[in-house]
């Protein structure tokens, strides 16, 4: 099956989710207890709600449902059952505590639409993995046209600019998104398309991630994102290692050509990461720290329930930034976030997630060193893993969450299509 016989209209709750993320302009905590829904989240609300209906009907008109997800997705899904428990009971503003529910429910029931829809044809997971990865690509194209019309505000002094290495960064302000993601969405584009280019297919496709890596490159560079950078990294360190496609020898040399870059400019790359910005500053980083310090003393002295099913979905967290710190809208740690909204009980759910997520991409690897597809899943799956330690991934509602919930859904259908070609039976 391809893509040009799914009907488009089976595309319309992606693109409602897409139309949802697309924020023109951020709203403090205090101007959202004023008014919930404004202009300036109205495409918000009407992408979410959007893409919850057609998939409700969608589900409604059909004779049966597959509700055997994979596990990964079990474990997200009580993740959630816990954040309606925790607001039912200990909400201070229940609005805000659904609304926050719905956004991360939107994108879940949308993994189990591509789940049934891909039931019996496991290339359409493919399809829509394929359409959020240009979601991604979209988004760094009108971060560059941000650049050239808008530089008063795309192109921004960091932290301290006074010793920075790079003495400004990109962000992009139509829609907004801030260095960090802007880094993450780089360094995911980067890292696929280079697993693509080495495999070493047509020209043409070569060329076109040749010139994905190197706009992407240059966009994580300026993001001066070090978490992305770091993830990056890590991904690109380990999956070459599986890359069965790449002689050892070739491993070998990307290797050593690494730690001679690594060796000859160190000064210049400790530069670059500081970003200008003092000791106590990086220490902390960026402040996190001593946001999970106020979190955690607000989790210590909350009573032994609150301990165990949260304080009320995002609400708490919010109350706790208000209370303490700023404006900010998470504590910037899905862990801290979790924990705070939805108790042990709901951490240990979303954990079960990330740990088995990782186990099955690491596992299908191992087994399939051969196939790109796995080393490519494999590598996103690090990186997005090691972005939820410093920032909301799959807590809350973040770009990367549709990604990060139909990874699972690939990776099954995938297996499911290789064994019903190694099957001696089904080919008969």
């Amino acid at each position: 099956m391809n893509e040009s016989k799914i009907n488009w209209f089976l595309y319309i709750p992606l693109y409602a989710l897409f139309f949802a993320f697309l924020l023109f302009q951020s709203r403090g905590f205090s101007e959202a207890q004023d008014n919930p829904i404004s202009l300036m989240n109205l495409n918000r609300f009407i992408g979410i709600s959007s893409s919850i209906i057609f998939i409700l009907g969608f589900f409604l008109m059909k004779e049966k449902i597959n509700i055997s997800i994979p596990i990964t997705l079990k474990f997200y899904s009580i993740y959630l059952v816990i954040g309606i428990i925790s607001t039912i009971l200990f909400s201070e503003w229940l609005l805000y505590s659904f609304w926050k529910l719905a956004e991360i429910f939107a994108v879940f029931i949308f993994s189990v639409y591509v789940w049934n829809l891909s039931y019996r044809s496991p290339i359409v997971a493919s399809i829509f993995y394929e359409r959020i990865v240009d979601f991604f690509k979209f988004l760094l194209i009108a971060t560059v046209l941000n650049i050239i019309f808008l530089p008063g505000s795309a192109i921004q002094p960091p932290v301290s600019s006074r010793e920075a290495f790079l003495p400004f960064q990109f962000i992009c302000i139509v829609p907004q998104i801030n260095p960090n993601s802007l880094g993450l969405l780089s360094a995911v584009v980067l890292f696929i398309s280079l697993i693509r280019f080495l495999k070493l297919s047509d020209k043409k496709i070569m060329s076109s991630n040749l010139i994905w890596m190197l706009f992407a490159f240059l966009l994580l560079i300026f993001a001066q994102s070090r978490t992305s950078i770091l993830s990056l990294f890590i991904a690109l360190c380990l999956s070459i290692l599986l890359f069965r496609k790449l002689h050892f020898i070739m491993k070998g040399l990307m290797y050593l050509l690494l730690i001679l870059s690594i060796y000859l400019y160190l000064p210049y790359i400790v530069l670059y990461l500081k970003r200008g910005s003092p000791e106590t500053l990086i220490m902390t980083m960026s402040g996190r720290t001593t946001m999970w310090d106020f979190a955690m003393d607000y989790f210590w002295k909350s009573d032994l329930i609150n301990k165990i099913l949260g304080s009320g979905f995002a609400i708490s967290n919010r109350l706790i930034l208000q209370r303490y710190m700023s404006e900010a809208s998470t504590l910037h740690s899905d862990y801290i976030d979790a924990l705070i909204s939805t108790g042990i009980t709901g951490l240990v759910f979303l954990s079960l997630f990330l740990v088995f997520n990782l186990y099955k991409t690491t596992l299908c690897t191992l087994k399939n060193k051969s196939n790109s597809v796995y080393i490519e899943l494999f590598g996103v799956s690090i990186i997005l893993t090691l972005r939820t330690i410093t920032g909301p991934t799959i807590s809350f509602l973040s770009f990367f969450l549709p990604l990060f919930l139909i990874i699972p859904i690939y990776l099954s259908r995938m297996n499911q299509f290789l064994q019903k070609l190694e099957s001696p039976i089904e080919n008969k």
